[in-house]
Order: structure tokens, then sequence, then C-alpha cells
């Protein structure tokens, strides 16, 4: 990464300067096991209990600073948080009721030999918490629900197959679910992504990376599976090919050289293979993920949404 440009606004900053700490992520072994389903059904619920207690500590955290002028724009606890979907999620694997399944064996088993990833990841965001500027918090609500309600929608799916659960329930899955809710409190996202303030997204672009470094950590704890599944070198994998080296892995959207068909329609109806770069087709993908993450959290529609867009630069005309 050259020297930062912190004249953009900080959506474009946060999307550009992380982009390194996105790929050693998505290029984890961990992740491509949570990816693609190979988890064993043990080890996903210890995942799934080890992140009800990091949301959990993010939620309360942004609770108890809602009404601070950086965190207050999104703050939008009906729609975004995430703590209660895991608990039944976890409740549901385990077979128990959800007021019980903290008093689970396999709950008290974790608590007894806390990861150090995990126990990282929950100091540090208390720490945020208890500081006398709790600003910061922002950058991981930006990396931990960015990423649910991107990425997580298609990991949903192969979890669902991996482990037989009925998608059309939604037992088992609820976190990965973000339900089209009538929002009560529309605030603008926008005013914190365009903050002018060079020191704040300076430190903002810090704490980012540092929120995608203990998503990697946590990741790092994962137990392997006790029966992988082959995999295919040439595919494209939704976080990255576990199977290789992280400085040997080329970050998907810096593969411009690489070009895809696709068939254009023109006015005579008639179908016309092109090729374009596959990181023109992902940075497309990126600012749509980008555009539905700013839609849900701030509710606004029509003009005023187009106008936002715009003011950022995913909207051109």
């Amino acid at each position: 990464m050259g020297e930062c440009n912190f004249s953009q606004p900080i959506s474009i900053i946060l999307r550009e300067e992380t982009s390194d700490a996105h790929v050693a992520t998505e290029h984890s072994q961990g992740a491509g096991w949570l990816a693609r389903g190979e988890l064993d059904l043990e080890e996903y619920v210890r995942f799934l209990m080890m992140f009800w207690h990091i949301y959990d500590t993010l939620e309360r955290a942004l609770e108890r600073h809602g009404s601070n002028p950086v965190l207050e724009p999104t703050y939008n606890p009906t729609l975004l948080s995430r703590a209660s979907n895991l608990a039944s999620d976890i409740a549901f694997f385990l077979q128990c009721p959800e007021a019980t399944w903290q008093s689970h064996p396999a709950h008290t088993s974790l608590l007894l030999s806390r990861p150090q990833g995990f126990v990282e990841y929950i100091t540090h965001l208390q720490a945020l918490s208890d500081s006398a500027d709790p600003s910061l918090l922002l950058a991981h609500t930006y990396v931990r629900y960015l990423g649910d309600l991107s990425g997580g929608q298609v990991i949903r799916r192969r979890v669902a197959k991996a482990y037989g659960i009925d998608l059309a329930s939604g037992e088992g899955v609820k976190f990965y679910d973000f339900k089209s809710l009538d929002v009560n409190k529309r605030g603008d996202i926008i005013r914190v992504f365009d903050i002018s303030i060079t020191s704040f997204q300076a430190a903002m672009l810090k704490e980012a990376n540092k929120a995608f470094e203990l998503k990697l950590n946590l990741f790092c704890t994962f137990k392997p599976p006790k029966s992988p599944r082959p995999t295919n070198k040439s595919s494209v994998f939704l976080l990255g090919d576990p199977d290789s080296d992280i400085d040997d892995n080329e970050s998907i959207l810096s593969r411009g050289t690489k070009n895809i068909p696709i068939e254009v329609v023109h006015g005579d109806g008639q179908p016309q293979e092109r090729m374009v770069s596959l990181a023109s087709v992902l940075s497309v993908v990126a600012a749509v993920c980008l555009a539905h993450f700013l839609l849900v959290t701030t509710g606004l529609t029509g003009t005023a949404w187009i106008e936002k867009l715009k003011s950022i630069g995913l909207l051109v005309f």
C-alpha cells in the first residue's frame, strides 16, 4: 500500500486500505474450512459460541455508547444485532433450550480452555468500550456486519448443506439472517463515512486493520476437519485458498489481467460474448455489497438514497 489519501471519504479509505488484511484473512486455512462448510459439527458449534461472546461484547459496547456522535448514526440493534441469533443457532445444534445453552458441557469446555485468539478479540473490544473515546468501535461495526451481510450469505447455504439444515425453516442459520425490518431509527451512515477529520480517519483505518487481524487470529484457532474434502486448486474460494501460503496468493481484486467472458445483448437482440477483467466484476460486487449495507442500516430509499450513493462515489451518472 502506498501513502493513504485521507481526503477521500472514509468508506473508500477503508475499502482500499484494508484490502491486504482482508486478503490475508480470506486466504487463511480456517476461513476456507468455514466458507466451504468443512468444519466438523462440534467445531462449528464451538465457533458459534466464540462468535456469540464476541458479538455480545461488541453489541453491549455499542449499546453502552449508542449516543456517541460517531457511533450513533450506525447504531441499529433491531436490524444488525447478531448475539440473539447466534444463541438461537447454538441452542438448535446443542438440542437444548436457548436459556440453558451456556451451562451445556460444550460451552463449559470452551470457557475452561479459551483459545488465545478468542481471548484477544474479547479483551480488545472491552478495552475500546472502557476507553475515554470508544469511537473506534465503528471500525469493528464496519468489518463485522459488512462481512455478515455479504459473504455470510454464501456461507449460510454451505452450512445448511453440510449439516443437513432446512433453509426454509431458518433454524440453525439465523446468524446469517438479516430480515427486512421496519427501521424506526434512520441513522445517516454517510455522515460517518464522510468525516473529514484526518486524525480520526487514520485511527479508524488502523483499527479496521486490527479488526481483520483479530478475525484472522480467531480463524487460526479452528481445529482441522477430521475428513477434509479434496479441493479444486483452480477454484476461486469465497474466502481464499486455505491450502496456499498467504504470500503466494494475490488478492482476487488485484488480478486485473485475468479475464472472464460475459454475454452482452445489443439493440438487435443478438447476444455477443465479450471479455472483461475479473477485477472489474468483483469491484462492482464489492460496491453492491457496500451499497446494501448502507441501505439496510440507513433505511434510505428513492432520490435521497441515490444522492447519498453519488456522494460517496458508489453511483456515477
